[in-house]
Order: structure tokens, then C-alpha cells, then sequence
């Protein structure tokens, strides 16, 4: 607070503050203490403890290169550093700050950033997976390839079965992942070695922006298909597991039934038995008596 002070720093207005919150932090700001010898030294010491090579700016890159790579790939985080952090470095910097980043101001700035660039990353991954399935799901891809693509993408008939099919193979072979897989595309149309793409006039004449339309199309419905495959799947599946409990309730109830018609058997048997033998010993009893008299 005495830092802000000094140079003159006011209290922000921000969105999870009220404004009580922001008068009151203004006047922390306004009557801060400078510190005492004490507090210096500690200062001091916890510096030292700190990360004193790291800056704001390292901070920020540090930031910046998690959401790029998700905080989990330390090795291509270490490599956005290029020759300033060494891999041990980012590592141990990465510990601390997983560790203690809810005692950072305005944590759940970084955090959110980070969290919706994993979310992108796990999105282009499930795209290539989709992608490579797609394609690996047809003998010959380039002469049997299908794609339930929308009406407005359909109706005017612009582009051609065998372009889509080129522009597929093309996002598998580049890789999605790619920040310049359009221009990629777009140079392989202009100076590639296909002689079927070079005397294609439709994809010769387009820009970058309309390959990239394109592409995120195709992607969009080869993304559609393989969601629709996995519910239909995931249905079968439920269905089938249905059929299996209810057959083994059925099988149960079977077995229920056999075991309660042996037991009443086997109960009117031994019944029919003691009524028998019970038969026997009191006409015995009879005999005896009679000739008794």
C-alpha cells in the first residue's frame, strides 16, 4: 500500500469489486506506513527466498506460454523462454506457483486465461482425432470420401467433392494444431506439384479467408459425424447392458422359482412321509392292543 502511495497509485475499480471495497482500499492507500527496519529486513529475506531472476514480464510469458501448451508440457513452456530460464528453472518457478497462485492479486485473471487456452488445446484435439478417423476410415479417401455437410453449405454447390477431399488430406497432413495452416494450404494450391490442383481454376482463384471458411466447414462436420457416432454407440452400449440385466433378473426369478417348487416338494414328500410312518405305528399300537384282550 505505502509502494502504491508513493507512486501515486489509486485503488481500481473493477468487476468484483464494490465500490465500498474501492474506497476502502484508497484509503489504505492514502494513510500506508512506511516500514519499519524490521519489516525491511524480512522484506529482504523473502526476496531472497523468492525468485529474484524472474520479472513482471517472465511472469506474464510464464502465463501466456500455459495457456499455449496447457500448464502440464513443462518442456514447451521452458522453450518459449528460449536461452533466459533453464528447464530446471521453469520447473521449480511452476511448483511455486501451482502451489501458492491464490496469493496472487487478481488470481483468477491468470488462471481463467489458462484454463480457456486448455480448452482450445483439448477442442483441436478432439478435431484431430475426428480428422484422422475420418480419413483413416476409407480405403482410398480421395475417391470415396463423404461429408454431411449443412444446407448452406450444399446449396450453391461451389466447391466440388475432390477439392473437399484435397483440403481434408491437406488439414491431416499440415496438422490443425498450425496458427498458418490456411497460408500453408493456400501456397500448396499455388506452388504445390499436383497438376490436378494447378489446372483446378475454383481453387486457384481463392484467398486465404475462403480456404479457411472452407476448411472450418468440413472440420465442423467431420466433428458432427464423430459426436453422432459416439451417442449412437454410447446407446447401443446402454441398450445392450438393459438386455443383459433384465435377462439376468429374468434368469434370477427363474431360479427363484425352481428353488420354491423343490422345497414344497420336497416339503410334501417328507409330509407324506411322516403321515406314513405315523399311519404305521398306530396301527401297530391297535394290533397290540388287541391282543392284549
Amino acid at each position: 500500500a505505502y509502494y502504491k502511495r508513493v507512486c501515486k497509485i489509486k485503488a481500481k475499480n473493477e468487476k468484483n469489486k464494490s465500490e465500498e471495497d474501492v474506497i476502502i482500499e484508497q484509503a489504505m492507500i492514502d494513510h500506508a506506513r512506511p516500514l519499519t527496519e524490521e519489516e525491511e529486513e524480512l522484506k529482504k529475506e523473502l526476496l531472497i527466498q523468492g525468485f529474484s531472476n524472474w520479472s513482471r514480464r517472465d511472469f506474464f510469458s510464464f502465463i501466456s506460454a500455459n495457456a499455449k501448451h496447457s500448464r502440464y508440457d513443462l518442456k514447451a513452456i521452458s522453450e518459449e523462454f528460449k536461452n533466459d530460464k533453464t528447464y530446471e528453472e521453469v520447473k521449480e518457478y511452476a511448483e511455486k506457483f501451482w502451489n501458492n497462485f491464490r496469493d496472487i492479486e487478481n488470481y483468477e485473471r491468470y488462471i481463467g486465461q489458462i484454463e480457456v487456452g486448455e480448452d482450445k488445446l483439448r477442442k483441436i484435439q478432439l478435431q484431430k482425432e475426428a480428422l484422422r478417423r475420418k480419413v483413416a476410415s476409407y480405403e482410398y479417401p480421395m475417391r470415396d470420401m463423404e461429408f454431411k455437410l449443412p444446407y448452406t453449405a450444399t446449396s450453391k454447390k461451389e466447391w466440388n467433392d475432390y477439392e473437399d477431399r484435397w483440403l481434408v488430406i491437406q488439414m491431416l497432413r499440415i496438422g490443425i494444431e498450425n496458427d498458418d495452416l490456411f497460408e500453408q494450404i493456400f501456397n500448396e494450391i499455388q506452388f504445390g506439384n499436383s497438376l490436378v490442383v494447378e489446372m483446378d481454376f475454383w481453387l486457384q482463384s481463392r484467398n486465404v479467408a475462403e480456404i479457411g471458411r472452407r476448411c472450418q466447414t468440413l472440420l465442423g462436420a467431420i466433428v458432427k459425424e464423430a459426436e453422432l457416432l459416439a451417442s449412437a454407440k454410447a446407446k447401443a452400449k446402454s441398450k445392450a447392458k438393459s438386455k443383459a440385466n433384465s435377462k439376468s433378473v429374468k434368469s434370477s426369478k427363474k431360479q427363484l422359482k425352481t428353488k420354491k417348487t423343490t422345497t414344497n416338494t420336497t416339503d410334501s414328500t417328507n409330509k407324506g412321509r411322516k403321515r406314513g410312518r405315523s399311519e404305521v405305528e398306530n396301527n401297530k399300537n391297535k394290533n397290540k392292543n388287541k391282543k392284549r384282550r
